[in-house]
C-alpha cells in the first residue's frame, strides 16, 4: 500500500511537470519596444549582410556623404552590435539554465567579443554603403566624384579580386573586380575623378579621368 501511495505521488508528479508551461526566456519577458527593436536591429543586420553578398563591388561612396553619415554609422553600428551581443549572451544563459551546465567563460568571452565585429561591419557597412547604393540604383543619374588613389595593385582575395583601394575609405569599403587596363592607369596618390551611375552619396564606377 505505501509503494502504491509513494507511485501515485510520483506519477502526479510527472503529470503536473508535464502540464507546467515552459520557462520564458528573458526576451520574451522583455518590454514590447525592446522585443520591436532587437528585431528591427537584427532585420537590419540580415539586410547589411545579404547586401555585402549582393551588392557590386564597384560602388563607392562620396566623401561627402561619409562625412554626413559617420557619426550615425559609428555611434548606431556600435549601439546595434552592443545590443545584439547582448541577445547573444541572454541566450547562451538561457541554454545554461536549461542544460544546467556551465560554459567554459574564457571561451563564452570571446564568442561575444567576435559577435561584437560580426554584427558591427555589416550594420555600419548598410548605412555607409548599402543605403546610397540602392538610392543610386533606383533613382540614380550620370554623375562624378574625385579621390584619391591608395593603392592599385592589391592582393586578390577570395572576396575582392584585382583591388583598388582609395585613400579615406573606412575599412573594408574598396573597389573590387576592376579590369587590369582600368587599374595600370592607377597609382599610389594619384587624384582621379570617376564617373558613372549615382547621386550625390556615390557612384557605380564606370569610367575614369586621370591628370
Amino acid at each position: 500500500s505505501d509503494h502504491r501511495i509513494a507511485g501515485k505521488h510520483a506519477m502526479h508528479e510527472n503529470q503536473a511537470a508535464l502540464k507546467s508551461p515552459l520557462p520564458r526566456n528573458a526576451l520574451q519577458n522583455a518590454p514590447k519596444w525592446f522585443r520591436l527593436l532587437a528585431i528591427f536591429v537584427l532585420a537590419a543586420w540580415v539586410i547589411g549582410m545579404v547586401t555585402d553578398i549582393l551588392l557590386p563591388q564597384r560602388y563607392l561612396p562620396s566623401h561627402e556623404w561619409l562625412k554626413a553619415c559617420e557619426p550615425y554609422a559609428t555611434l548606431g553600428g556600435a549601439a546595434a552590435a552592443l545590443l545584439c551581443t547582448f541577445l547573444m549572451a541572454i541566450g547562451l544563459w538561457q541554454q545554461e539554465q536549461v542544460s544546467g551546465k556551465r560554459q567554459n567563460p574564457v571561451i563564452k568571452a570571446g564568442f561575444l567579443i567576435l559577435g561584437l565585429f560580426v554584427f558591427y561591419f555589416p550594420l555600419t557597412d548598410l548605412l555607409r554603403r548599402g543605403v546610397p547604393a540602392f538610392v543610386a540604383l533606383a533613382a540614380g543619374d550620370r554623375v562624378e566624384h574625385a579621390f584619391i588613389i591608395a593603392k592599385a595593385d592589391g592582393t586578390d582575395r577570395s572576396h575582392c579580386r584585382r583591388e583598388v583601394a582609395i585613400r579615406d575609405m573606412p575599412f573594408m569599403i574598396r573597389l573590387c573586380g576592376m579590369p587590369e587596363s582600368f587599374r595600370t592607369q592607377l597609382s599610389p596618390g594619384m587624384p582621379v575623378t570617376f564617373s558613372g551611375k549615382g547621386t550625390w552619396m556615390g557612384l557605380f564606377v564606370e569610367d575614369i579621368r586621370t591628370p
